[in-house]
């Protein structure tokens, strides 16, 4: 009778033991912040940085896996003020490649007009949950003709 109390007894120190050691670590499965996510996830090949451009405007580059859900992702563009001139979607060069795990490239093109001399194209990562942790932008500064 004594071993089966003892033996209960250890079981539960172990089992206590093993919830507070569990319990201060963390856990696999969180997500990174926002702040450690880097901005070189997006490779803009057209319009450079800076560079005059004029409606519409064909965008292409590369994006890292993640970025995209169902082959696209949202973009905007911006005046100098940050005002929305217009919105679209970004989409896989290649139908599916989205799902294969490396660098999928994109094309967008959007028609605009504006009277401000520059502004922003800025590229936003699909997000279907919604999660602002899980937020992803990057942008460029570009001149209007």
């Amino acid at each position: 009778m004594k071993s089966k109390v003892l033996f209960w007894v250890i079981l539960i120190i172990i089992l206590l033991y093993g919830l507070i050691y569990f319990k201060k670590s963390p856990s696999p499965l969180t997500f990174p912040q926002p702040s450690s996510i880097s901005q070189t996830s997006v490779f803009i090949t057209s319009p450079q940085s800076n560079e005059r451009i004029k409606s519409p405007v064909s965008i292409t580059g590369l994006v890292e896996p993640g970025w995209m859900f169902e082959g696209i992702f949202p973009i905007k563009m911006l005046d100098e003020n940050r005002n929305l001139i217009v919105q679209g979607l970004a989409k896989e060069k290649n139908p599916g490649s989205w799902q294969s795990g490396n660098q999928v490239e994109f094309i967008a093109t959007l028609n605009f007009t504006t009277t401000t001399d520059s502004g922003f194209i800025v590229f936003e990562n699909d997000n279907p949950s919604g999660d602002p942790e899980l937020s992803k932008t990057f942008e460029i500064q570009v001149n209007f003709k």
